[in-house]
């Protein structure tokens, strides 16, 4: 009788060991999951990124050389000033909050101290002058003949003055022959009535603040800067 309930107690009891066994062996595996990712990740290194120090570039090329170039070939041309609103034009940023322009212009005044600013006008400063002879004005845009410098100054007018172009037009072209004349002539040829016109004003406004015209009575003339050597064309 004891024989047969022991062989009983066996039988019932086969199937519970083997579950436990199962069991037994199923428990490690998440240990064992989580070792093994451990252990891989102990031993494999990330791979290090590779890079270089990035150019500002507006859509004109590099934001740096294009600013030291411009205001060098201004320079040239015996305008030691340039309006930024103008510059910014030149090397294809919309504004001068725009990152790349900021940095650029953080790197040429305060590291390299290239460039000056004062009241929305930048110079180039003696070490940014040297810099660009050292190197070379590699875009080469100063002006080459006297008509190049005299668009380009002309161009600088239109970009910053707020008047109609066909105004400024009038005025630059009428006192280009680098005579004097009445001031009543430049109203009349720009289509304005007083010397208080807004537009009239406007356009003034940035032919003094490049030095570019001069008074004289009531009269007005272009200075020696519109003339590459102050040849003028009665002089010629």
């Amino acid at each position: 009788m004891a024989k047969k309930q022991c062989k009983l107690f066996a039988i019932i009891l086969r199937p519970l060991s083997r579950g436990l066994a199962y069991m037994t062996m199923l428990l490690p595996l998440p240990f064992y999951i989580l070792l093994l990712q451990h252990r891989f990740s102990a031993t494999v290194k990330p791979k290090a990124v590779k890079g270089k120090a990035s150019v500002n570039k507006g859509s004109k090329g590099d934001t740096a050389e294009v600013i030291r170039s411009y205001l060098f070939g201004m320079r040239k041309a015996g305008v030691n000033q340039a309006a930024e609103t103008e510059v910014l034009l030149k090397t294809g940023y919309a504004r001068t909050d725009s990152t790349g322009y900021r940095n650029t212009m953080k790197e040429l005044t305060k590291t390299l101290r290239h460039v000056t600013k004062s009241n929305g006008m930048l110079s180039l400063t003696e070490a940014g002058l040297a810099f660009v002879e050292k190197h070379g004005d590699r875009l080469n845009i100063s002006p080459a003949s006297m008509q190049e410098h005299q668009e380009m100054l002309k161009q600088t007018i239109l970009d910053n003055a707020k008047a109609p172009e066909k105004a400024v037009s009038a005025i630059w072209n009428l006192l280009l022959d680098g005579r004097a004349h009445p001031v009543a002539d430049v109203l009349k040829a720009a289509g304005y009535q007083r010397a208080d016109s807004t537009g009239y004003r406007e356009v003034m406004k940035w032919l003094k603040k490049f030095d570019l015209v001069q008074k004289e009575g009531k009269t007005l003339c272009f200075t020696d800067k519109v003339y590459r050597y102050g040849f003028r064309p009665m002089d010629l």
